[in-house]
């Protein structure tokens, strides 16, 4: 009799999942719960190295999805809880679904209080459905205030034109997430340039560095350096989006406030007080009240892990609320699986890997979960894990640059009093950084086309020792594979 397979989230995860289900276990009868018609999965995958990724996405009505797949099924539904013991799912609807597998991939839910969901002035971009809120609610907007310093953020203040922004960043530099003080510094000046620049690619490093020696490479202890610190839109979310003001000037007009937050909405009696009569104003961490017509809100996620009544098993969880999931992707409960931002991974991992936020990981944990179920429907065996978990690794583009972000790109696992930085820059070109622990690359930062990635990739993984070499390492007239071929 054919096992069933309950798959729920609509995002990549799932649906990553839910091809992998298929793909290993044709014989499986396989349901993915989806909240809306649309899911969100892979439409393309381009090796860019052993181990990175480039991913396009694409939201595909469910039909679609399922049409190549014949044994799966995309059923529209919202879980009100999971019973454990007896195996059994229960919509908001009152449906119930049986399962001998179950797969959470539920994601995150934004980071912020009902009373900020629910204002009038606010506009959270999380999703498709609020980003055509935004676009409607910018065409008739002069100034905005964006709230957040991730991945949507840093894209947001990029695309949008003919409207004033203010952008409140609670850190000392924009994008920590991804980028050191320094890369951060590499990019700002795309800030300041006009609409039509964006449009123009950006200049290939390869010809311009090598001839004309515009770089300079830098080398000190990490001790002695910036602070370093450590999405649910796809990557290009806001191709195709009409991201424009009210305003006439195609220049952009982004001013940022750091080590700064919104402190409060102040109420709508200030607004009729104040002579300007801004839609909304907002009182700053810093004591600014600054008018806008409306608050965006580009902050974190929370996990989203729908209830689940088990009296017999204890459901391990992280702090924040994760489901703890092993090496097999397996939760504490018997026949349960979780994948994505709503699970918090607790084997053993490598050095140069951890868990972020990010659609490549959600694309990869979604892929071998399905992979870990299809197995287990067979055979009472685990599965080694997958080679992606043996390095952290991250394709995308900010400010119209190609970003790769190789291992502890920003000495995430490391000793920060015994590593050290070298740093290659041409502005406006390329940013390339690398984290130095005992003569072997630890991790890398690549903005712009460097063609370093493969390379890097491989000095990361088999822990080479290239010490020997210097500030050397990173001349562009010398080639690094010549020495270890």
């Amino acid at each position: 009799m054919a096992k069933t397979v309950v798959i729920i989230g609509g995002g990549v995860t799932g649906t990553s999942c839910a091809e992998h289900v298929s793909m290993y276990s044709p014989d499986a009868n396989i349901v993915l719960l989806a909240a809306t018609d649309l899911v969100k999965t892979a439409v393309s995958l381009r090796k860019l190295t052993k181990t990175t990724d480039e991913l396009v996405l694409k939201e595909l009505p469910k039909l679609m999805f399922e049409s190549p797949l014949l044994n799966v099924t995309v059923k529209t539904g919202v879980v009100d809880s999971i019973n454990a013991e007896v195996q059994e799912i229960t919509l908001n609807d009152g449906i119930k679904l049986h399962y001998d597998k179950l797969c959470i991939c539920t994601g995150g839910s934004p980071n912020v209080s009902y009373e900020l969901m629910s204002h009038p002035y606010v506009v959270l971009v999380r999703d498709t459905d609020t980003v055509k809120l935004f676009e409607q609610r910018l065409s008739n907007a002069k100034k905005i205030v964006v709230v957040g310093n991730g991945g949507i953020a840093l894209e947001l203040v990029f695309e949008v034109v003919k409207c004033k922004i203010v952008w409140c960043v609670k850190h000392d530099h924009i994008g920590t997430n991804f980028f050191d003080k320094g890369a951060s510094e590499f990019l700002l000046p795309i800030l300041e340039q006009n609409y039509a620049d964006k449009e123009c690619p950006v200049r290939k490093a390869d010809t311009l560095i090598s001839k004309e020696k515009r770089y300079f490479v830098e080398r000190y202890k990490l001790a002695d350096s910036h602070t370093i610190t450590g999405s649910a839109l796809g990557p290009d979310w806001c191709l195709n989006k009409n991201l424009c003001g009210n305003l006439t000037s195609e220049k952009r007009n982004v001013q940022i406030k750091y080590n700064c937050q919104v402190a409060e909405i102040l109420p709508s009696t200030f607004n009729i007080l104040n002579s300007k009569k801004k839609n909304v104003y907002v009182k700053l961490s810093n004591g600014e009240i600054i008018g806008c017509d409306f608050i965006v809100y580009a902050t974190g996620v929370k996990p989203n892990v729908p209830k689940i009544h088990t009296k017999v098993h204890q459901i391990k969880c992280s702090p924040e609320g994760h489901l703890l999931v092993d090496a097999n992707m397996r939760t504490s409960i018997p026949n349960i699986y979780a994948g994505g931002d709503c699970c918090q991974a607790s084997w053993d991992q490598s050095n140069y890997w951890f868990q972020m936020n990010l659609w490549t990981q959600a694309w990869q944990f979604g892929a071998f979960a399905g992979k870990c179920i299809a197995n287990h429907l067979k055979f009472d065996l685990d599965l080694p894990l997958d080679f992606c978990f043996e390095l952290f690794t991250h394709a995308t583009k900010f400010f119209g640059y190609k970003v790769i972000l190789l291992g502890c790109y920003n000495a995430q696992k490391i000793d920060k009093t015994s590593c050290e930085l070298l740093v290659r820059c041409t502005p406006g070109i390329e940013y390339v950084k690398l984290v130095m622990l005992n003569g072997r690359v630890q991790g890398a930062t690549l903005i712009g086309e460097t063609g370093l990635e493969e390379t890097l990739e491989n000095l990361i993984i088999n822990e080479i020792d290239v010490g020997f070499m210097g500030t050397s390492l990173l001349d562009p007239d010398i080639d690094i594979e010549d020495f270890f071929d």
